[in-house]
């Protein structure tokens, strides 16, 4: 595709979108009507709300001439919405022309969107492919869904062992929730021996981090008495600590992580109660 022919794609979008008389429409309208001067002036502006993101011809004509770099930052543009109309479609479509000449990053992204069904059908498989191909270039986050994957059976056979595999190459990147899934495993004995003392020191490297799923482990270890003594003061310190940290977005965590908290509490003084609020108001990753 030549750089006219993506500007004239990119003017019917837009014209579709938002109308001919749009900044961005008219903008494209001009620099279709111009001759190439050569440089590498900014010629395209995307306006996203109030703020105006822009594209170098350079880029459209490194995009065009397979660049991956190039097609990649083309695959996020579209893919977040920030310097063109969000289209998953066209996300798929660039990242894959990145993803097929080897670029780590948009081999993660096209398997996310298998994953997600956004842009392409949805297909499991077909993400574990390109996770595959971006974790062995060491992408964390690409080693972790991989490692996720393999733990669910999701677009492959379940294996524990395989999951264990990589959520551990992952942790050792430093990802949080690789680390938090590690202890999980752990806990569980799923793929390796039951070791309730190396998963909560896991849980707390993950807590460490600010996550709020190892927040939520760390306050059923301590419920329960699993790789801890039992102590019902620093399981609702936790359980408090999650419930505040997971995203609006994690309903289900956040009434799970609830649920948790109350039942602990039942088995607790006023006093105690009060003592874990202090602590879950003054902890920060590092402390105690």
């Amino acid at each position: 595709m030549t750089v006219l022919e993506m500007l004239k794609e990119m003017l019917a979008k837009e014209i579709e979108e938002h109308g001919p008389e749009s900044a961005v429409a008219k903008d494209l309208a001009r620099q279709i009507a111009e001759p190439d001067d050569g440089d590498d002036h900014i010629h395209v502006v995307m306006i996203k709300g109030d703020r105006p993101e822009i594209v170098r011809r350079r880029q459209l004509e490194n995009a065009a001439q397979n660049d991956a770099e190039a097609q990649f930052e083309f695959g996020v543009m579209y893919d977040t919405g920030e310097g063109a109309p969000q289209s998953h479609t066209e996300a798929a479509k660039w990242y894959r022309k990145a993803a097929e000449q080897g670029w780590a990053k948009a081999q993660h992204n096209l398997g996310h969107l298998y994953e997600n069904g956004e842009g392409v059908p949805q297909d499991c498989a077909e993400a574990v492919k390109w996770y595959r191909m971006a974790a062995d270039q060491g992408v964390t986050r690409s080693q972790y869904n991989l490692g996720f994957m393999y733990d669910y059976g999701e677009g492959i056979a379940q294996d524990f062992t395989e999951a264990l595999k990589w959520y551990r190459k992952a942790a050792d990147g430093g990802h949080a929730d690789a680390k938090n899934k590690l202890g999980v495993m752990c806990a569980r004995g799923q793929g390796v021996p039951r070791d309730y003392t190396e998963a909560f020191r896991l849980f707390r490297e993950s807590a460490d981090q600010g996550n709020a799923r190892a927040y939520e482990s760390l306050g059923a270890g301590y419920r329960k008495g699993e790789g801890v003594p039992q102590d019902y003061v620093q399981a609702y310190k936790w359980y408090s600590l999650a419930v505040s940290e997971f995203a609006a977005s994690e309903s289900m965590s956040v009434e799970r992580a609830t649920t948790r908290l109350n039942t602990v509490a039942a088995k607790m003084t006023e006093a105690q109660i009060v003592e874990a609020q202090r602590l879950a108001r003054e902890w920060k990753p590092g402390m105690p």
